[in-house]
């Protein structure tokens, strides 16, 4: 008796949700699939069945036919025949050719979720669902007394039974969203108009960064993030009144005193990173997840935790007190939000530099046993999803007993310890079998798998403007709470901004003829050669400079050609669709000198010639070597020893073990002689470039020849050569590249010059350049040379084994500078 009070109780609650006729379908005794099945057909026949005529004939054409006849099984969200017909004309027939299969496949996919999903399984969980599609991305879904609703689209007609799944017809074609991925979304911000970071804020109706835009004022201003024109690309934290007034009225006062500005600014840029670090981008698999989104040697990470929330995270300091050091330093309540070029992140603390926190700022962090009771049941619900697929996968290798003992306790562990909430009954038939139960515990995977996705996407405050809502804050304080009596006291006497930072504009340039003749080297040409400088105006640059304009280095042997002083667009080409974040802002660029380049990367004879079989490589050997003792156990012993040669160059060298009697081990470290690597057997080292070069091997190379590596920008001003585009030519008609290389470097001199007469610029061997990696900025720069330090060097060019993608004039690269790989020559440069 006790049991019928209660399932009346749970039917009226149901039914209270949606129509009575779904109702009236739902609850009955269900098979434990929980969806009825037909007698037979499966999906395919099922949408023949069903007249899903444009549909049938789009899985034909997709190759997804065979899939959908296979065991499943699948919810399959089918658009109706009017559903098609109201896409654009000739978007049907299109995706049904051949050569749009793929993005055909895509957009079928996306109609697809895995599991046999009916209206009832949906409705009768009440929480936020987002389901994973076979595509890989997610879509929120729900039913309920609005009705049923996948995405953007309406389920017109639900629960059409097949023997391998189920089908919704919905009254829209659902078209996948290209992935947000962080190199799309810098890209997009980098190529932004500029916009002044405060007129910005102060657009906002309800002044909620009120206290925030008058620190800023009363510290000067002048900061580039500040600017109306900023040159630079920074990610801004910035603080809400709300986050101001935790530190109290006294405080932030004295922050605003004239006599503590250089305090003021320490505090208001440890907000400000000279990078774009995004957070709510895609990963591979279409759809965000938890992570910690960090680079090496970053101020801070962004923390995205189980429950969906953002913190801003520092890593701890090595050997200190965990309970001394908070490491959650506000949370994102708005994030990745664009400003111009700049990337805003609105926080709900401030976030205090570790030199001024508890002495003259109060610690604003979270405590971290706050954080983790926050996400307690989050972080229950994603670790249960994973370590409950894990068990599907391990029940399948049992024997039937096995197997149901552990479905068994998979569904009591979904039920007792993070059960989903719901709201009607589903009344089950008792099973036994171990299929049954697979299916049932798979599905309420699936149930757990759609709330902990819906809760996270709800909880990520992603947004796209400043003045969003913003999630409840503590208790009494609203949001948008404006700024303290003495705040606004102190903002109300205005500070004068300094001007905005003009456009970025190149000075005018002048050529001026040398005054003495280079005699490092002897003179192959003196005019440029119009059959190789085509460009008119380019030959009169060379001959202003009264330089020659071919020569030969005495010291190396190797040809070089003069490039004139003028200016150029460094980075993305205009309309180069391959482009990269890195290659953004675009941005003018005067040489004011001319200097002479290699016509082309240098090859092993000149290697040898300067370096006297010196190896290329820059290896350090620290092998480790497995021994088998006479026991027959094994050790690991550190192999080798760093070898170098009379001129300090480090050699290469191979490990080999002997063990003699007794079980002693001799370990052998012997110098390996540099050989034509990556080319073809019997390649001519008259005419192969030198691969496997490290940056300083080649700089070596430099300081022995009186030459040197040229600069990012003279690389890329040669290269392009007075052009625009993002290649000089026709790409097989210029490069080496995996299409066409045959797999291996190549002779230089083959492919065609660029307008300056330079061979191989693109493709063949990436170009280790002089400079320190670093980003871009907006402003006009004169013979730029990068910045003074830094992690990593560039290489430019792309080589014999990239897609032709990666074969463009503003393509750059940062990596070791220590890299000797493949991939890796160079070219020389010297100025006169």
């Amino acid at each position: 008796m006790h049991k019928s009070i209660t399932l009346m109780a749970s039917v009226v609650l149901w039914s209270s949700l949606v129509p009575s006729t779904v109702f009236a379908r739902q609850v009955m005794a269900l098979a434990p699939s929980a969806v009825p099945v037909a007698a037979s057909g499966d999906l395919v026949a099922a949408l023949e069945r069903g007249k899903f005529t444009t549909l049938s004939a789009a899985i034909d054409a997709a190759g997804l036919a065979d899939t959908l006849r296979g065991p499943g099984p699948f919810t399959i969200f089918a658009p109706t025949e009017e559903a098609f017909a109201a896409l654009p004309a000739g978007t049907v027939e299109s995706l049904l050719r051949p050569e749009n299969k793929t993005k055909l496949r895509e957009i079928l996919l996306h109609h697809v979720v895995s599991g046999r999903l009916s209206s009832f399984e949906v409705g009768n969980i009440d929480a936020f669902q987002m389901a994973r599609t076979a595509l890989g991305d997610r879509l929120p879904i729900n039913a309920d007394r609005k009705g049923f609703r996948f995405g953007d689209a309406t389920v017109v007609k639900a629960d059409m039974a097949a023997s391998n799944g189920v089908i919704h017809a919905i009254d829209q074609v659902l078209i996948p969203m290209p992935p947000r991925t962080a190199e799309v979304m810098a890209m997009a911000m980098k190529e932004a108009a500029p916009i002044g970071l405060l007129d910005a804020l102060r657009a906002v109706p309800d002044d909620r960064y009120s206290t925030f835009i008058a620190a800023v004022e009363a510290s000067g201003g002048d900061q580039d993030w500040a600017q109306a024109e900023p040159q630079g690309n920074w990610t801004l934290f910035v603080p809400t009144n709300e986050a101001f007034n935790r530190l109290g009225e006294k405080v932030l006062a004295n922050l605003l005193e004239p006599k503590n500005r250089d305090t003021l600014r320490a505090l208001l840029d440890w907000h400000a990173l000279p990078k774009l670090q995004p957070w709510g981008f895609d990963f591979r698999d279409r759809q965000r997840g938890v992570a910690m989104v960090s680079e090496q040697d970053d101020r801070f990470v962004l923390d995205i935790i189980e429950n969906g929330m953002v913190f801003v995270y520092t890593l701890r300091s090595a050997g200190v007190d965990r309970a001394a050091e908070e490491p959650f330093k506000a949370r994102i309540v708005a994030g990745d939000i664009g400003v111009g070029g700049n990337l805003v992140h609105v926080v709900d603390r401030v976030i205090v530099p570790q030199s001024l926190e508890g002495s003259v700022i109060p610690r604003q962090a979270y405590r971290e046993r706050d954080v983790k009771e926050l996400v307690a049941g989050a972080s229950a619900q994603f670790g249960a999803v994973d370590m409950l697929r894990r068990m599907l996968q391990d029940a399948a290798k049992m024997d039937e007993a096995a197997a149901v003992s552990l479905y068994r306790l998979g569904l009591q562990t979904l039920e007792e310890v993070v059960p989903v909430s719901r709201t009607g009954v589903m009344i089950m038939r008792e099973a036994n079998d171990a299929a049954s139960l697979r299916a049932r515990l798979a599905a309420r995977i699936d149930d757990l798998d759609r709330v902990w996705y819906g809760t996270f996407m709800r909880n990520s405050p992603a947004a796209t403007s400043l003045d969003v809502p913003l999630p409840d804050s503590s208790p009494g304080v609203a949001a948008g709470m404006p700024a303290s009596a003495e705040v606004a006291k102190a903002a109300a006497v205005k500070k004068e901004m300094p001007p905005a930072a003009a456009a970025a504009t190149m000075p005018p340039l002048t050529i001026k003829a040398a005054e003495t003749m280079p005699t490092w080297c002897e003179v192959i040409e003196q005019d440029a050669d119009p059959a190789v400088v085509t460009d008119a105006t380019m030959r009169d640059a060379i001959a202003k400079t009264g330089l020659p304009w071919r020569v030969r280095d005495r010291a190396s042997g190797i040809e070089m050609l003069l490039v004139p002083p003028g200016q150029f667009v460094m980075g993305k080409s205009p309309g180069d669709a391959e482009a990269m974040a890195n290659e953004v802002p675009a941005h003018g660029v005067t040489i004011t000198k001319a200097y002479y380049l290699g016509r082309y990367e240098v090859t092993r004879a000149q290697w040898d010639r300067v370096m006297a079989g010196s190896p290329t490589r820059q290896d350090r050997d620290g092998s480790v070597v497995k021994v088998t003792l006479p026991d027959g156990s094994a050790t690991l012993v550190g192999g080798g020893s760093e070898f170098r040669d009379q001129d300090g160059n480090v050699v290469s060298s191979e490990v080999t073990t002997r063990q003699g009697a007794g079980g002693a081990i001799t370990i052998t470290t012997t110098a390996v002689s540099p050989t034509l690597a990556d080319a073809a057997p019997g390649a001519d080292p008259q005419r192969t470039p030198v691969s496997r070069v490290g940056w300083e091997s080649c700089a070596e190379f430099g300081r022995k020849t009186g030459l040197r590596l040229p600069t990012e920008a003279e690389w890329e001003y040669a290269c392009r050569a007075g052009g625009g585009g993002s290649r000089y030519g026709t790409l097989d008609d210029i490069a080496w590249h995996r299409g066409n290389a045959e797999g291996m470097l190549q002779p230089v001199g083959v492919k065609a010059a660029n307008a300056l007469g330079f061979h191989d610029m693109i493709g063949n061997a990436w170009e280790w350049v002089n400079d320190w990696y670093a980003d871009y900025t907006r402003q006009a720069k004169t013979d730029p040379v990068g910045p003074g330090t830094g992690t990593s060097r560039i290489i430019r060019g792309s080589y014999w084994d990239e897609e032709g993608g990666f074969c463009r004039a503003s393509l750059r690269y940062d990596v070791n500078s220590f890299s000797g790989g493949a991939w890796t020559g160079f070219r020389v440069a010297r100025h006169p």
